[in-house]
């Protein structure tokens, strides 16, 4: 809190990204703004949309006789989830969505090469890692990162899969990713904000 500092304004886009369940987050101090995050996280691809974060809290208030207002609240339910459209449609991204094993086939002779996914559905929901990053300059004039980690979600189809040669866009991938709790240490939802650089 206190004075406004105008450097805390953000205005970033997100480079988002998924890993296995358990996977450590990107260390603060040695992976840099716009940095790969190194170990299993993979990026990705383009987004053709925002990736707002929504927190969907419901509270119950605590009411007696004696007051016009209510006395207390307490949380009964905190849904986090995120959406965005992926601009980019290939079987890996899919295979996120729907579960299953993408498989490839390399070209050669007389061989066209494909990538393939069957979509059907087992009710098992695969379980991941996710996390976004911005980026702003603070008051040194250096480009930190600002970070968003969630340590279990799961990732769904969020619309259709729009093809035509009618609309003035291309096909996107609606997505909506929840974010779940379980977690054995630590938040379920992290944020982070590099303030500065390491002292030489």
């Amino acid at each position: 809190m206190g004075d406004p500092v105008a450097t805390n304004i953000l205005r970033s886009n997100a480079l988002a990204y998924y890993a296995p369940e358990g996977e450590a987050v990107p260390d603060e101090t040695t992976v840099a703004a716009g940095a790969a995050w190194g170990g299993n996280w993979a990026r990705f691809g383009y987004t053709a949309a925002p990736l707002p974060l929504t927190l969907n809290e419901e509270r119950g208030v605590v009411a007696v006789e004696e007051e016009l207002m209510p006395i207390d609240q307490f949380g009964i339910n905190l849904t986090p989830t995120l959406t965005t459209e992926l601009a980019e449609l290939t079987a890996d991204y899919l295979a996120l969505l729907f579960g299953g094993t993408v498989s490839t086939t390399a070209a050669g002779a007389s061989q066209k090469g494909y990538e393939e996914l069957g979509i059907n559905p087992t009710g098992l929901i695969t379980k991941y890692a996710f996390g976004f990053e911005g980026s702003y300059i603070n008051a040194d004039g250096d480009t930190e990162p600002v970070r968003v980690f969630a340590q279990r979600a799961t990732f769904k189809i969020n619309g259709d899969l729009v093809f035509s040669k009618k609309t003035d866009t291309y096909v996107r991938t609606p997505i909506m990713i929840q974010v779940l709790g379980g977690v054995a240490t630590g938040s379920p939802l992290t944020f982070q904000r590099v303030t500065a650089e390491e002292a030489s």
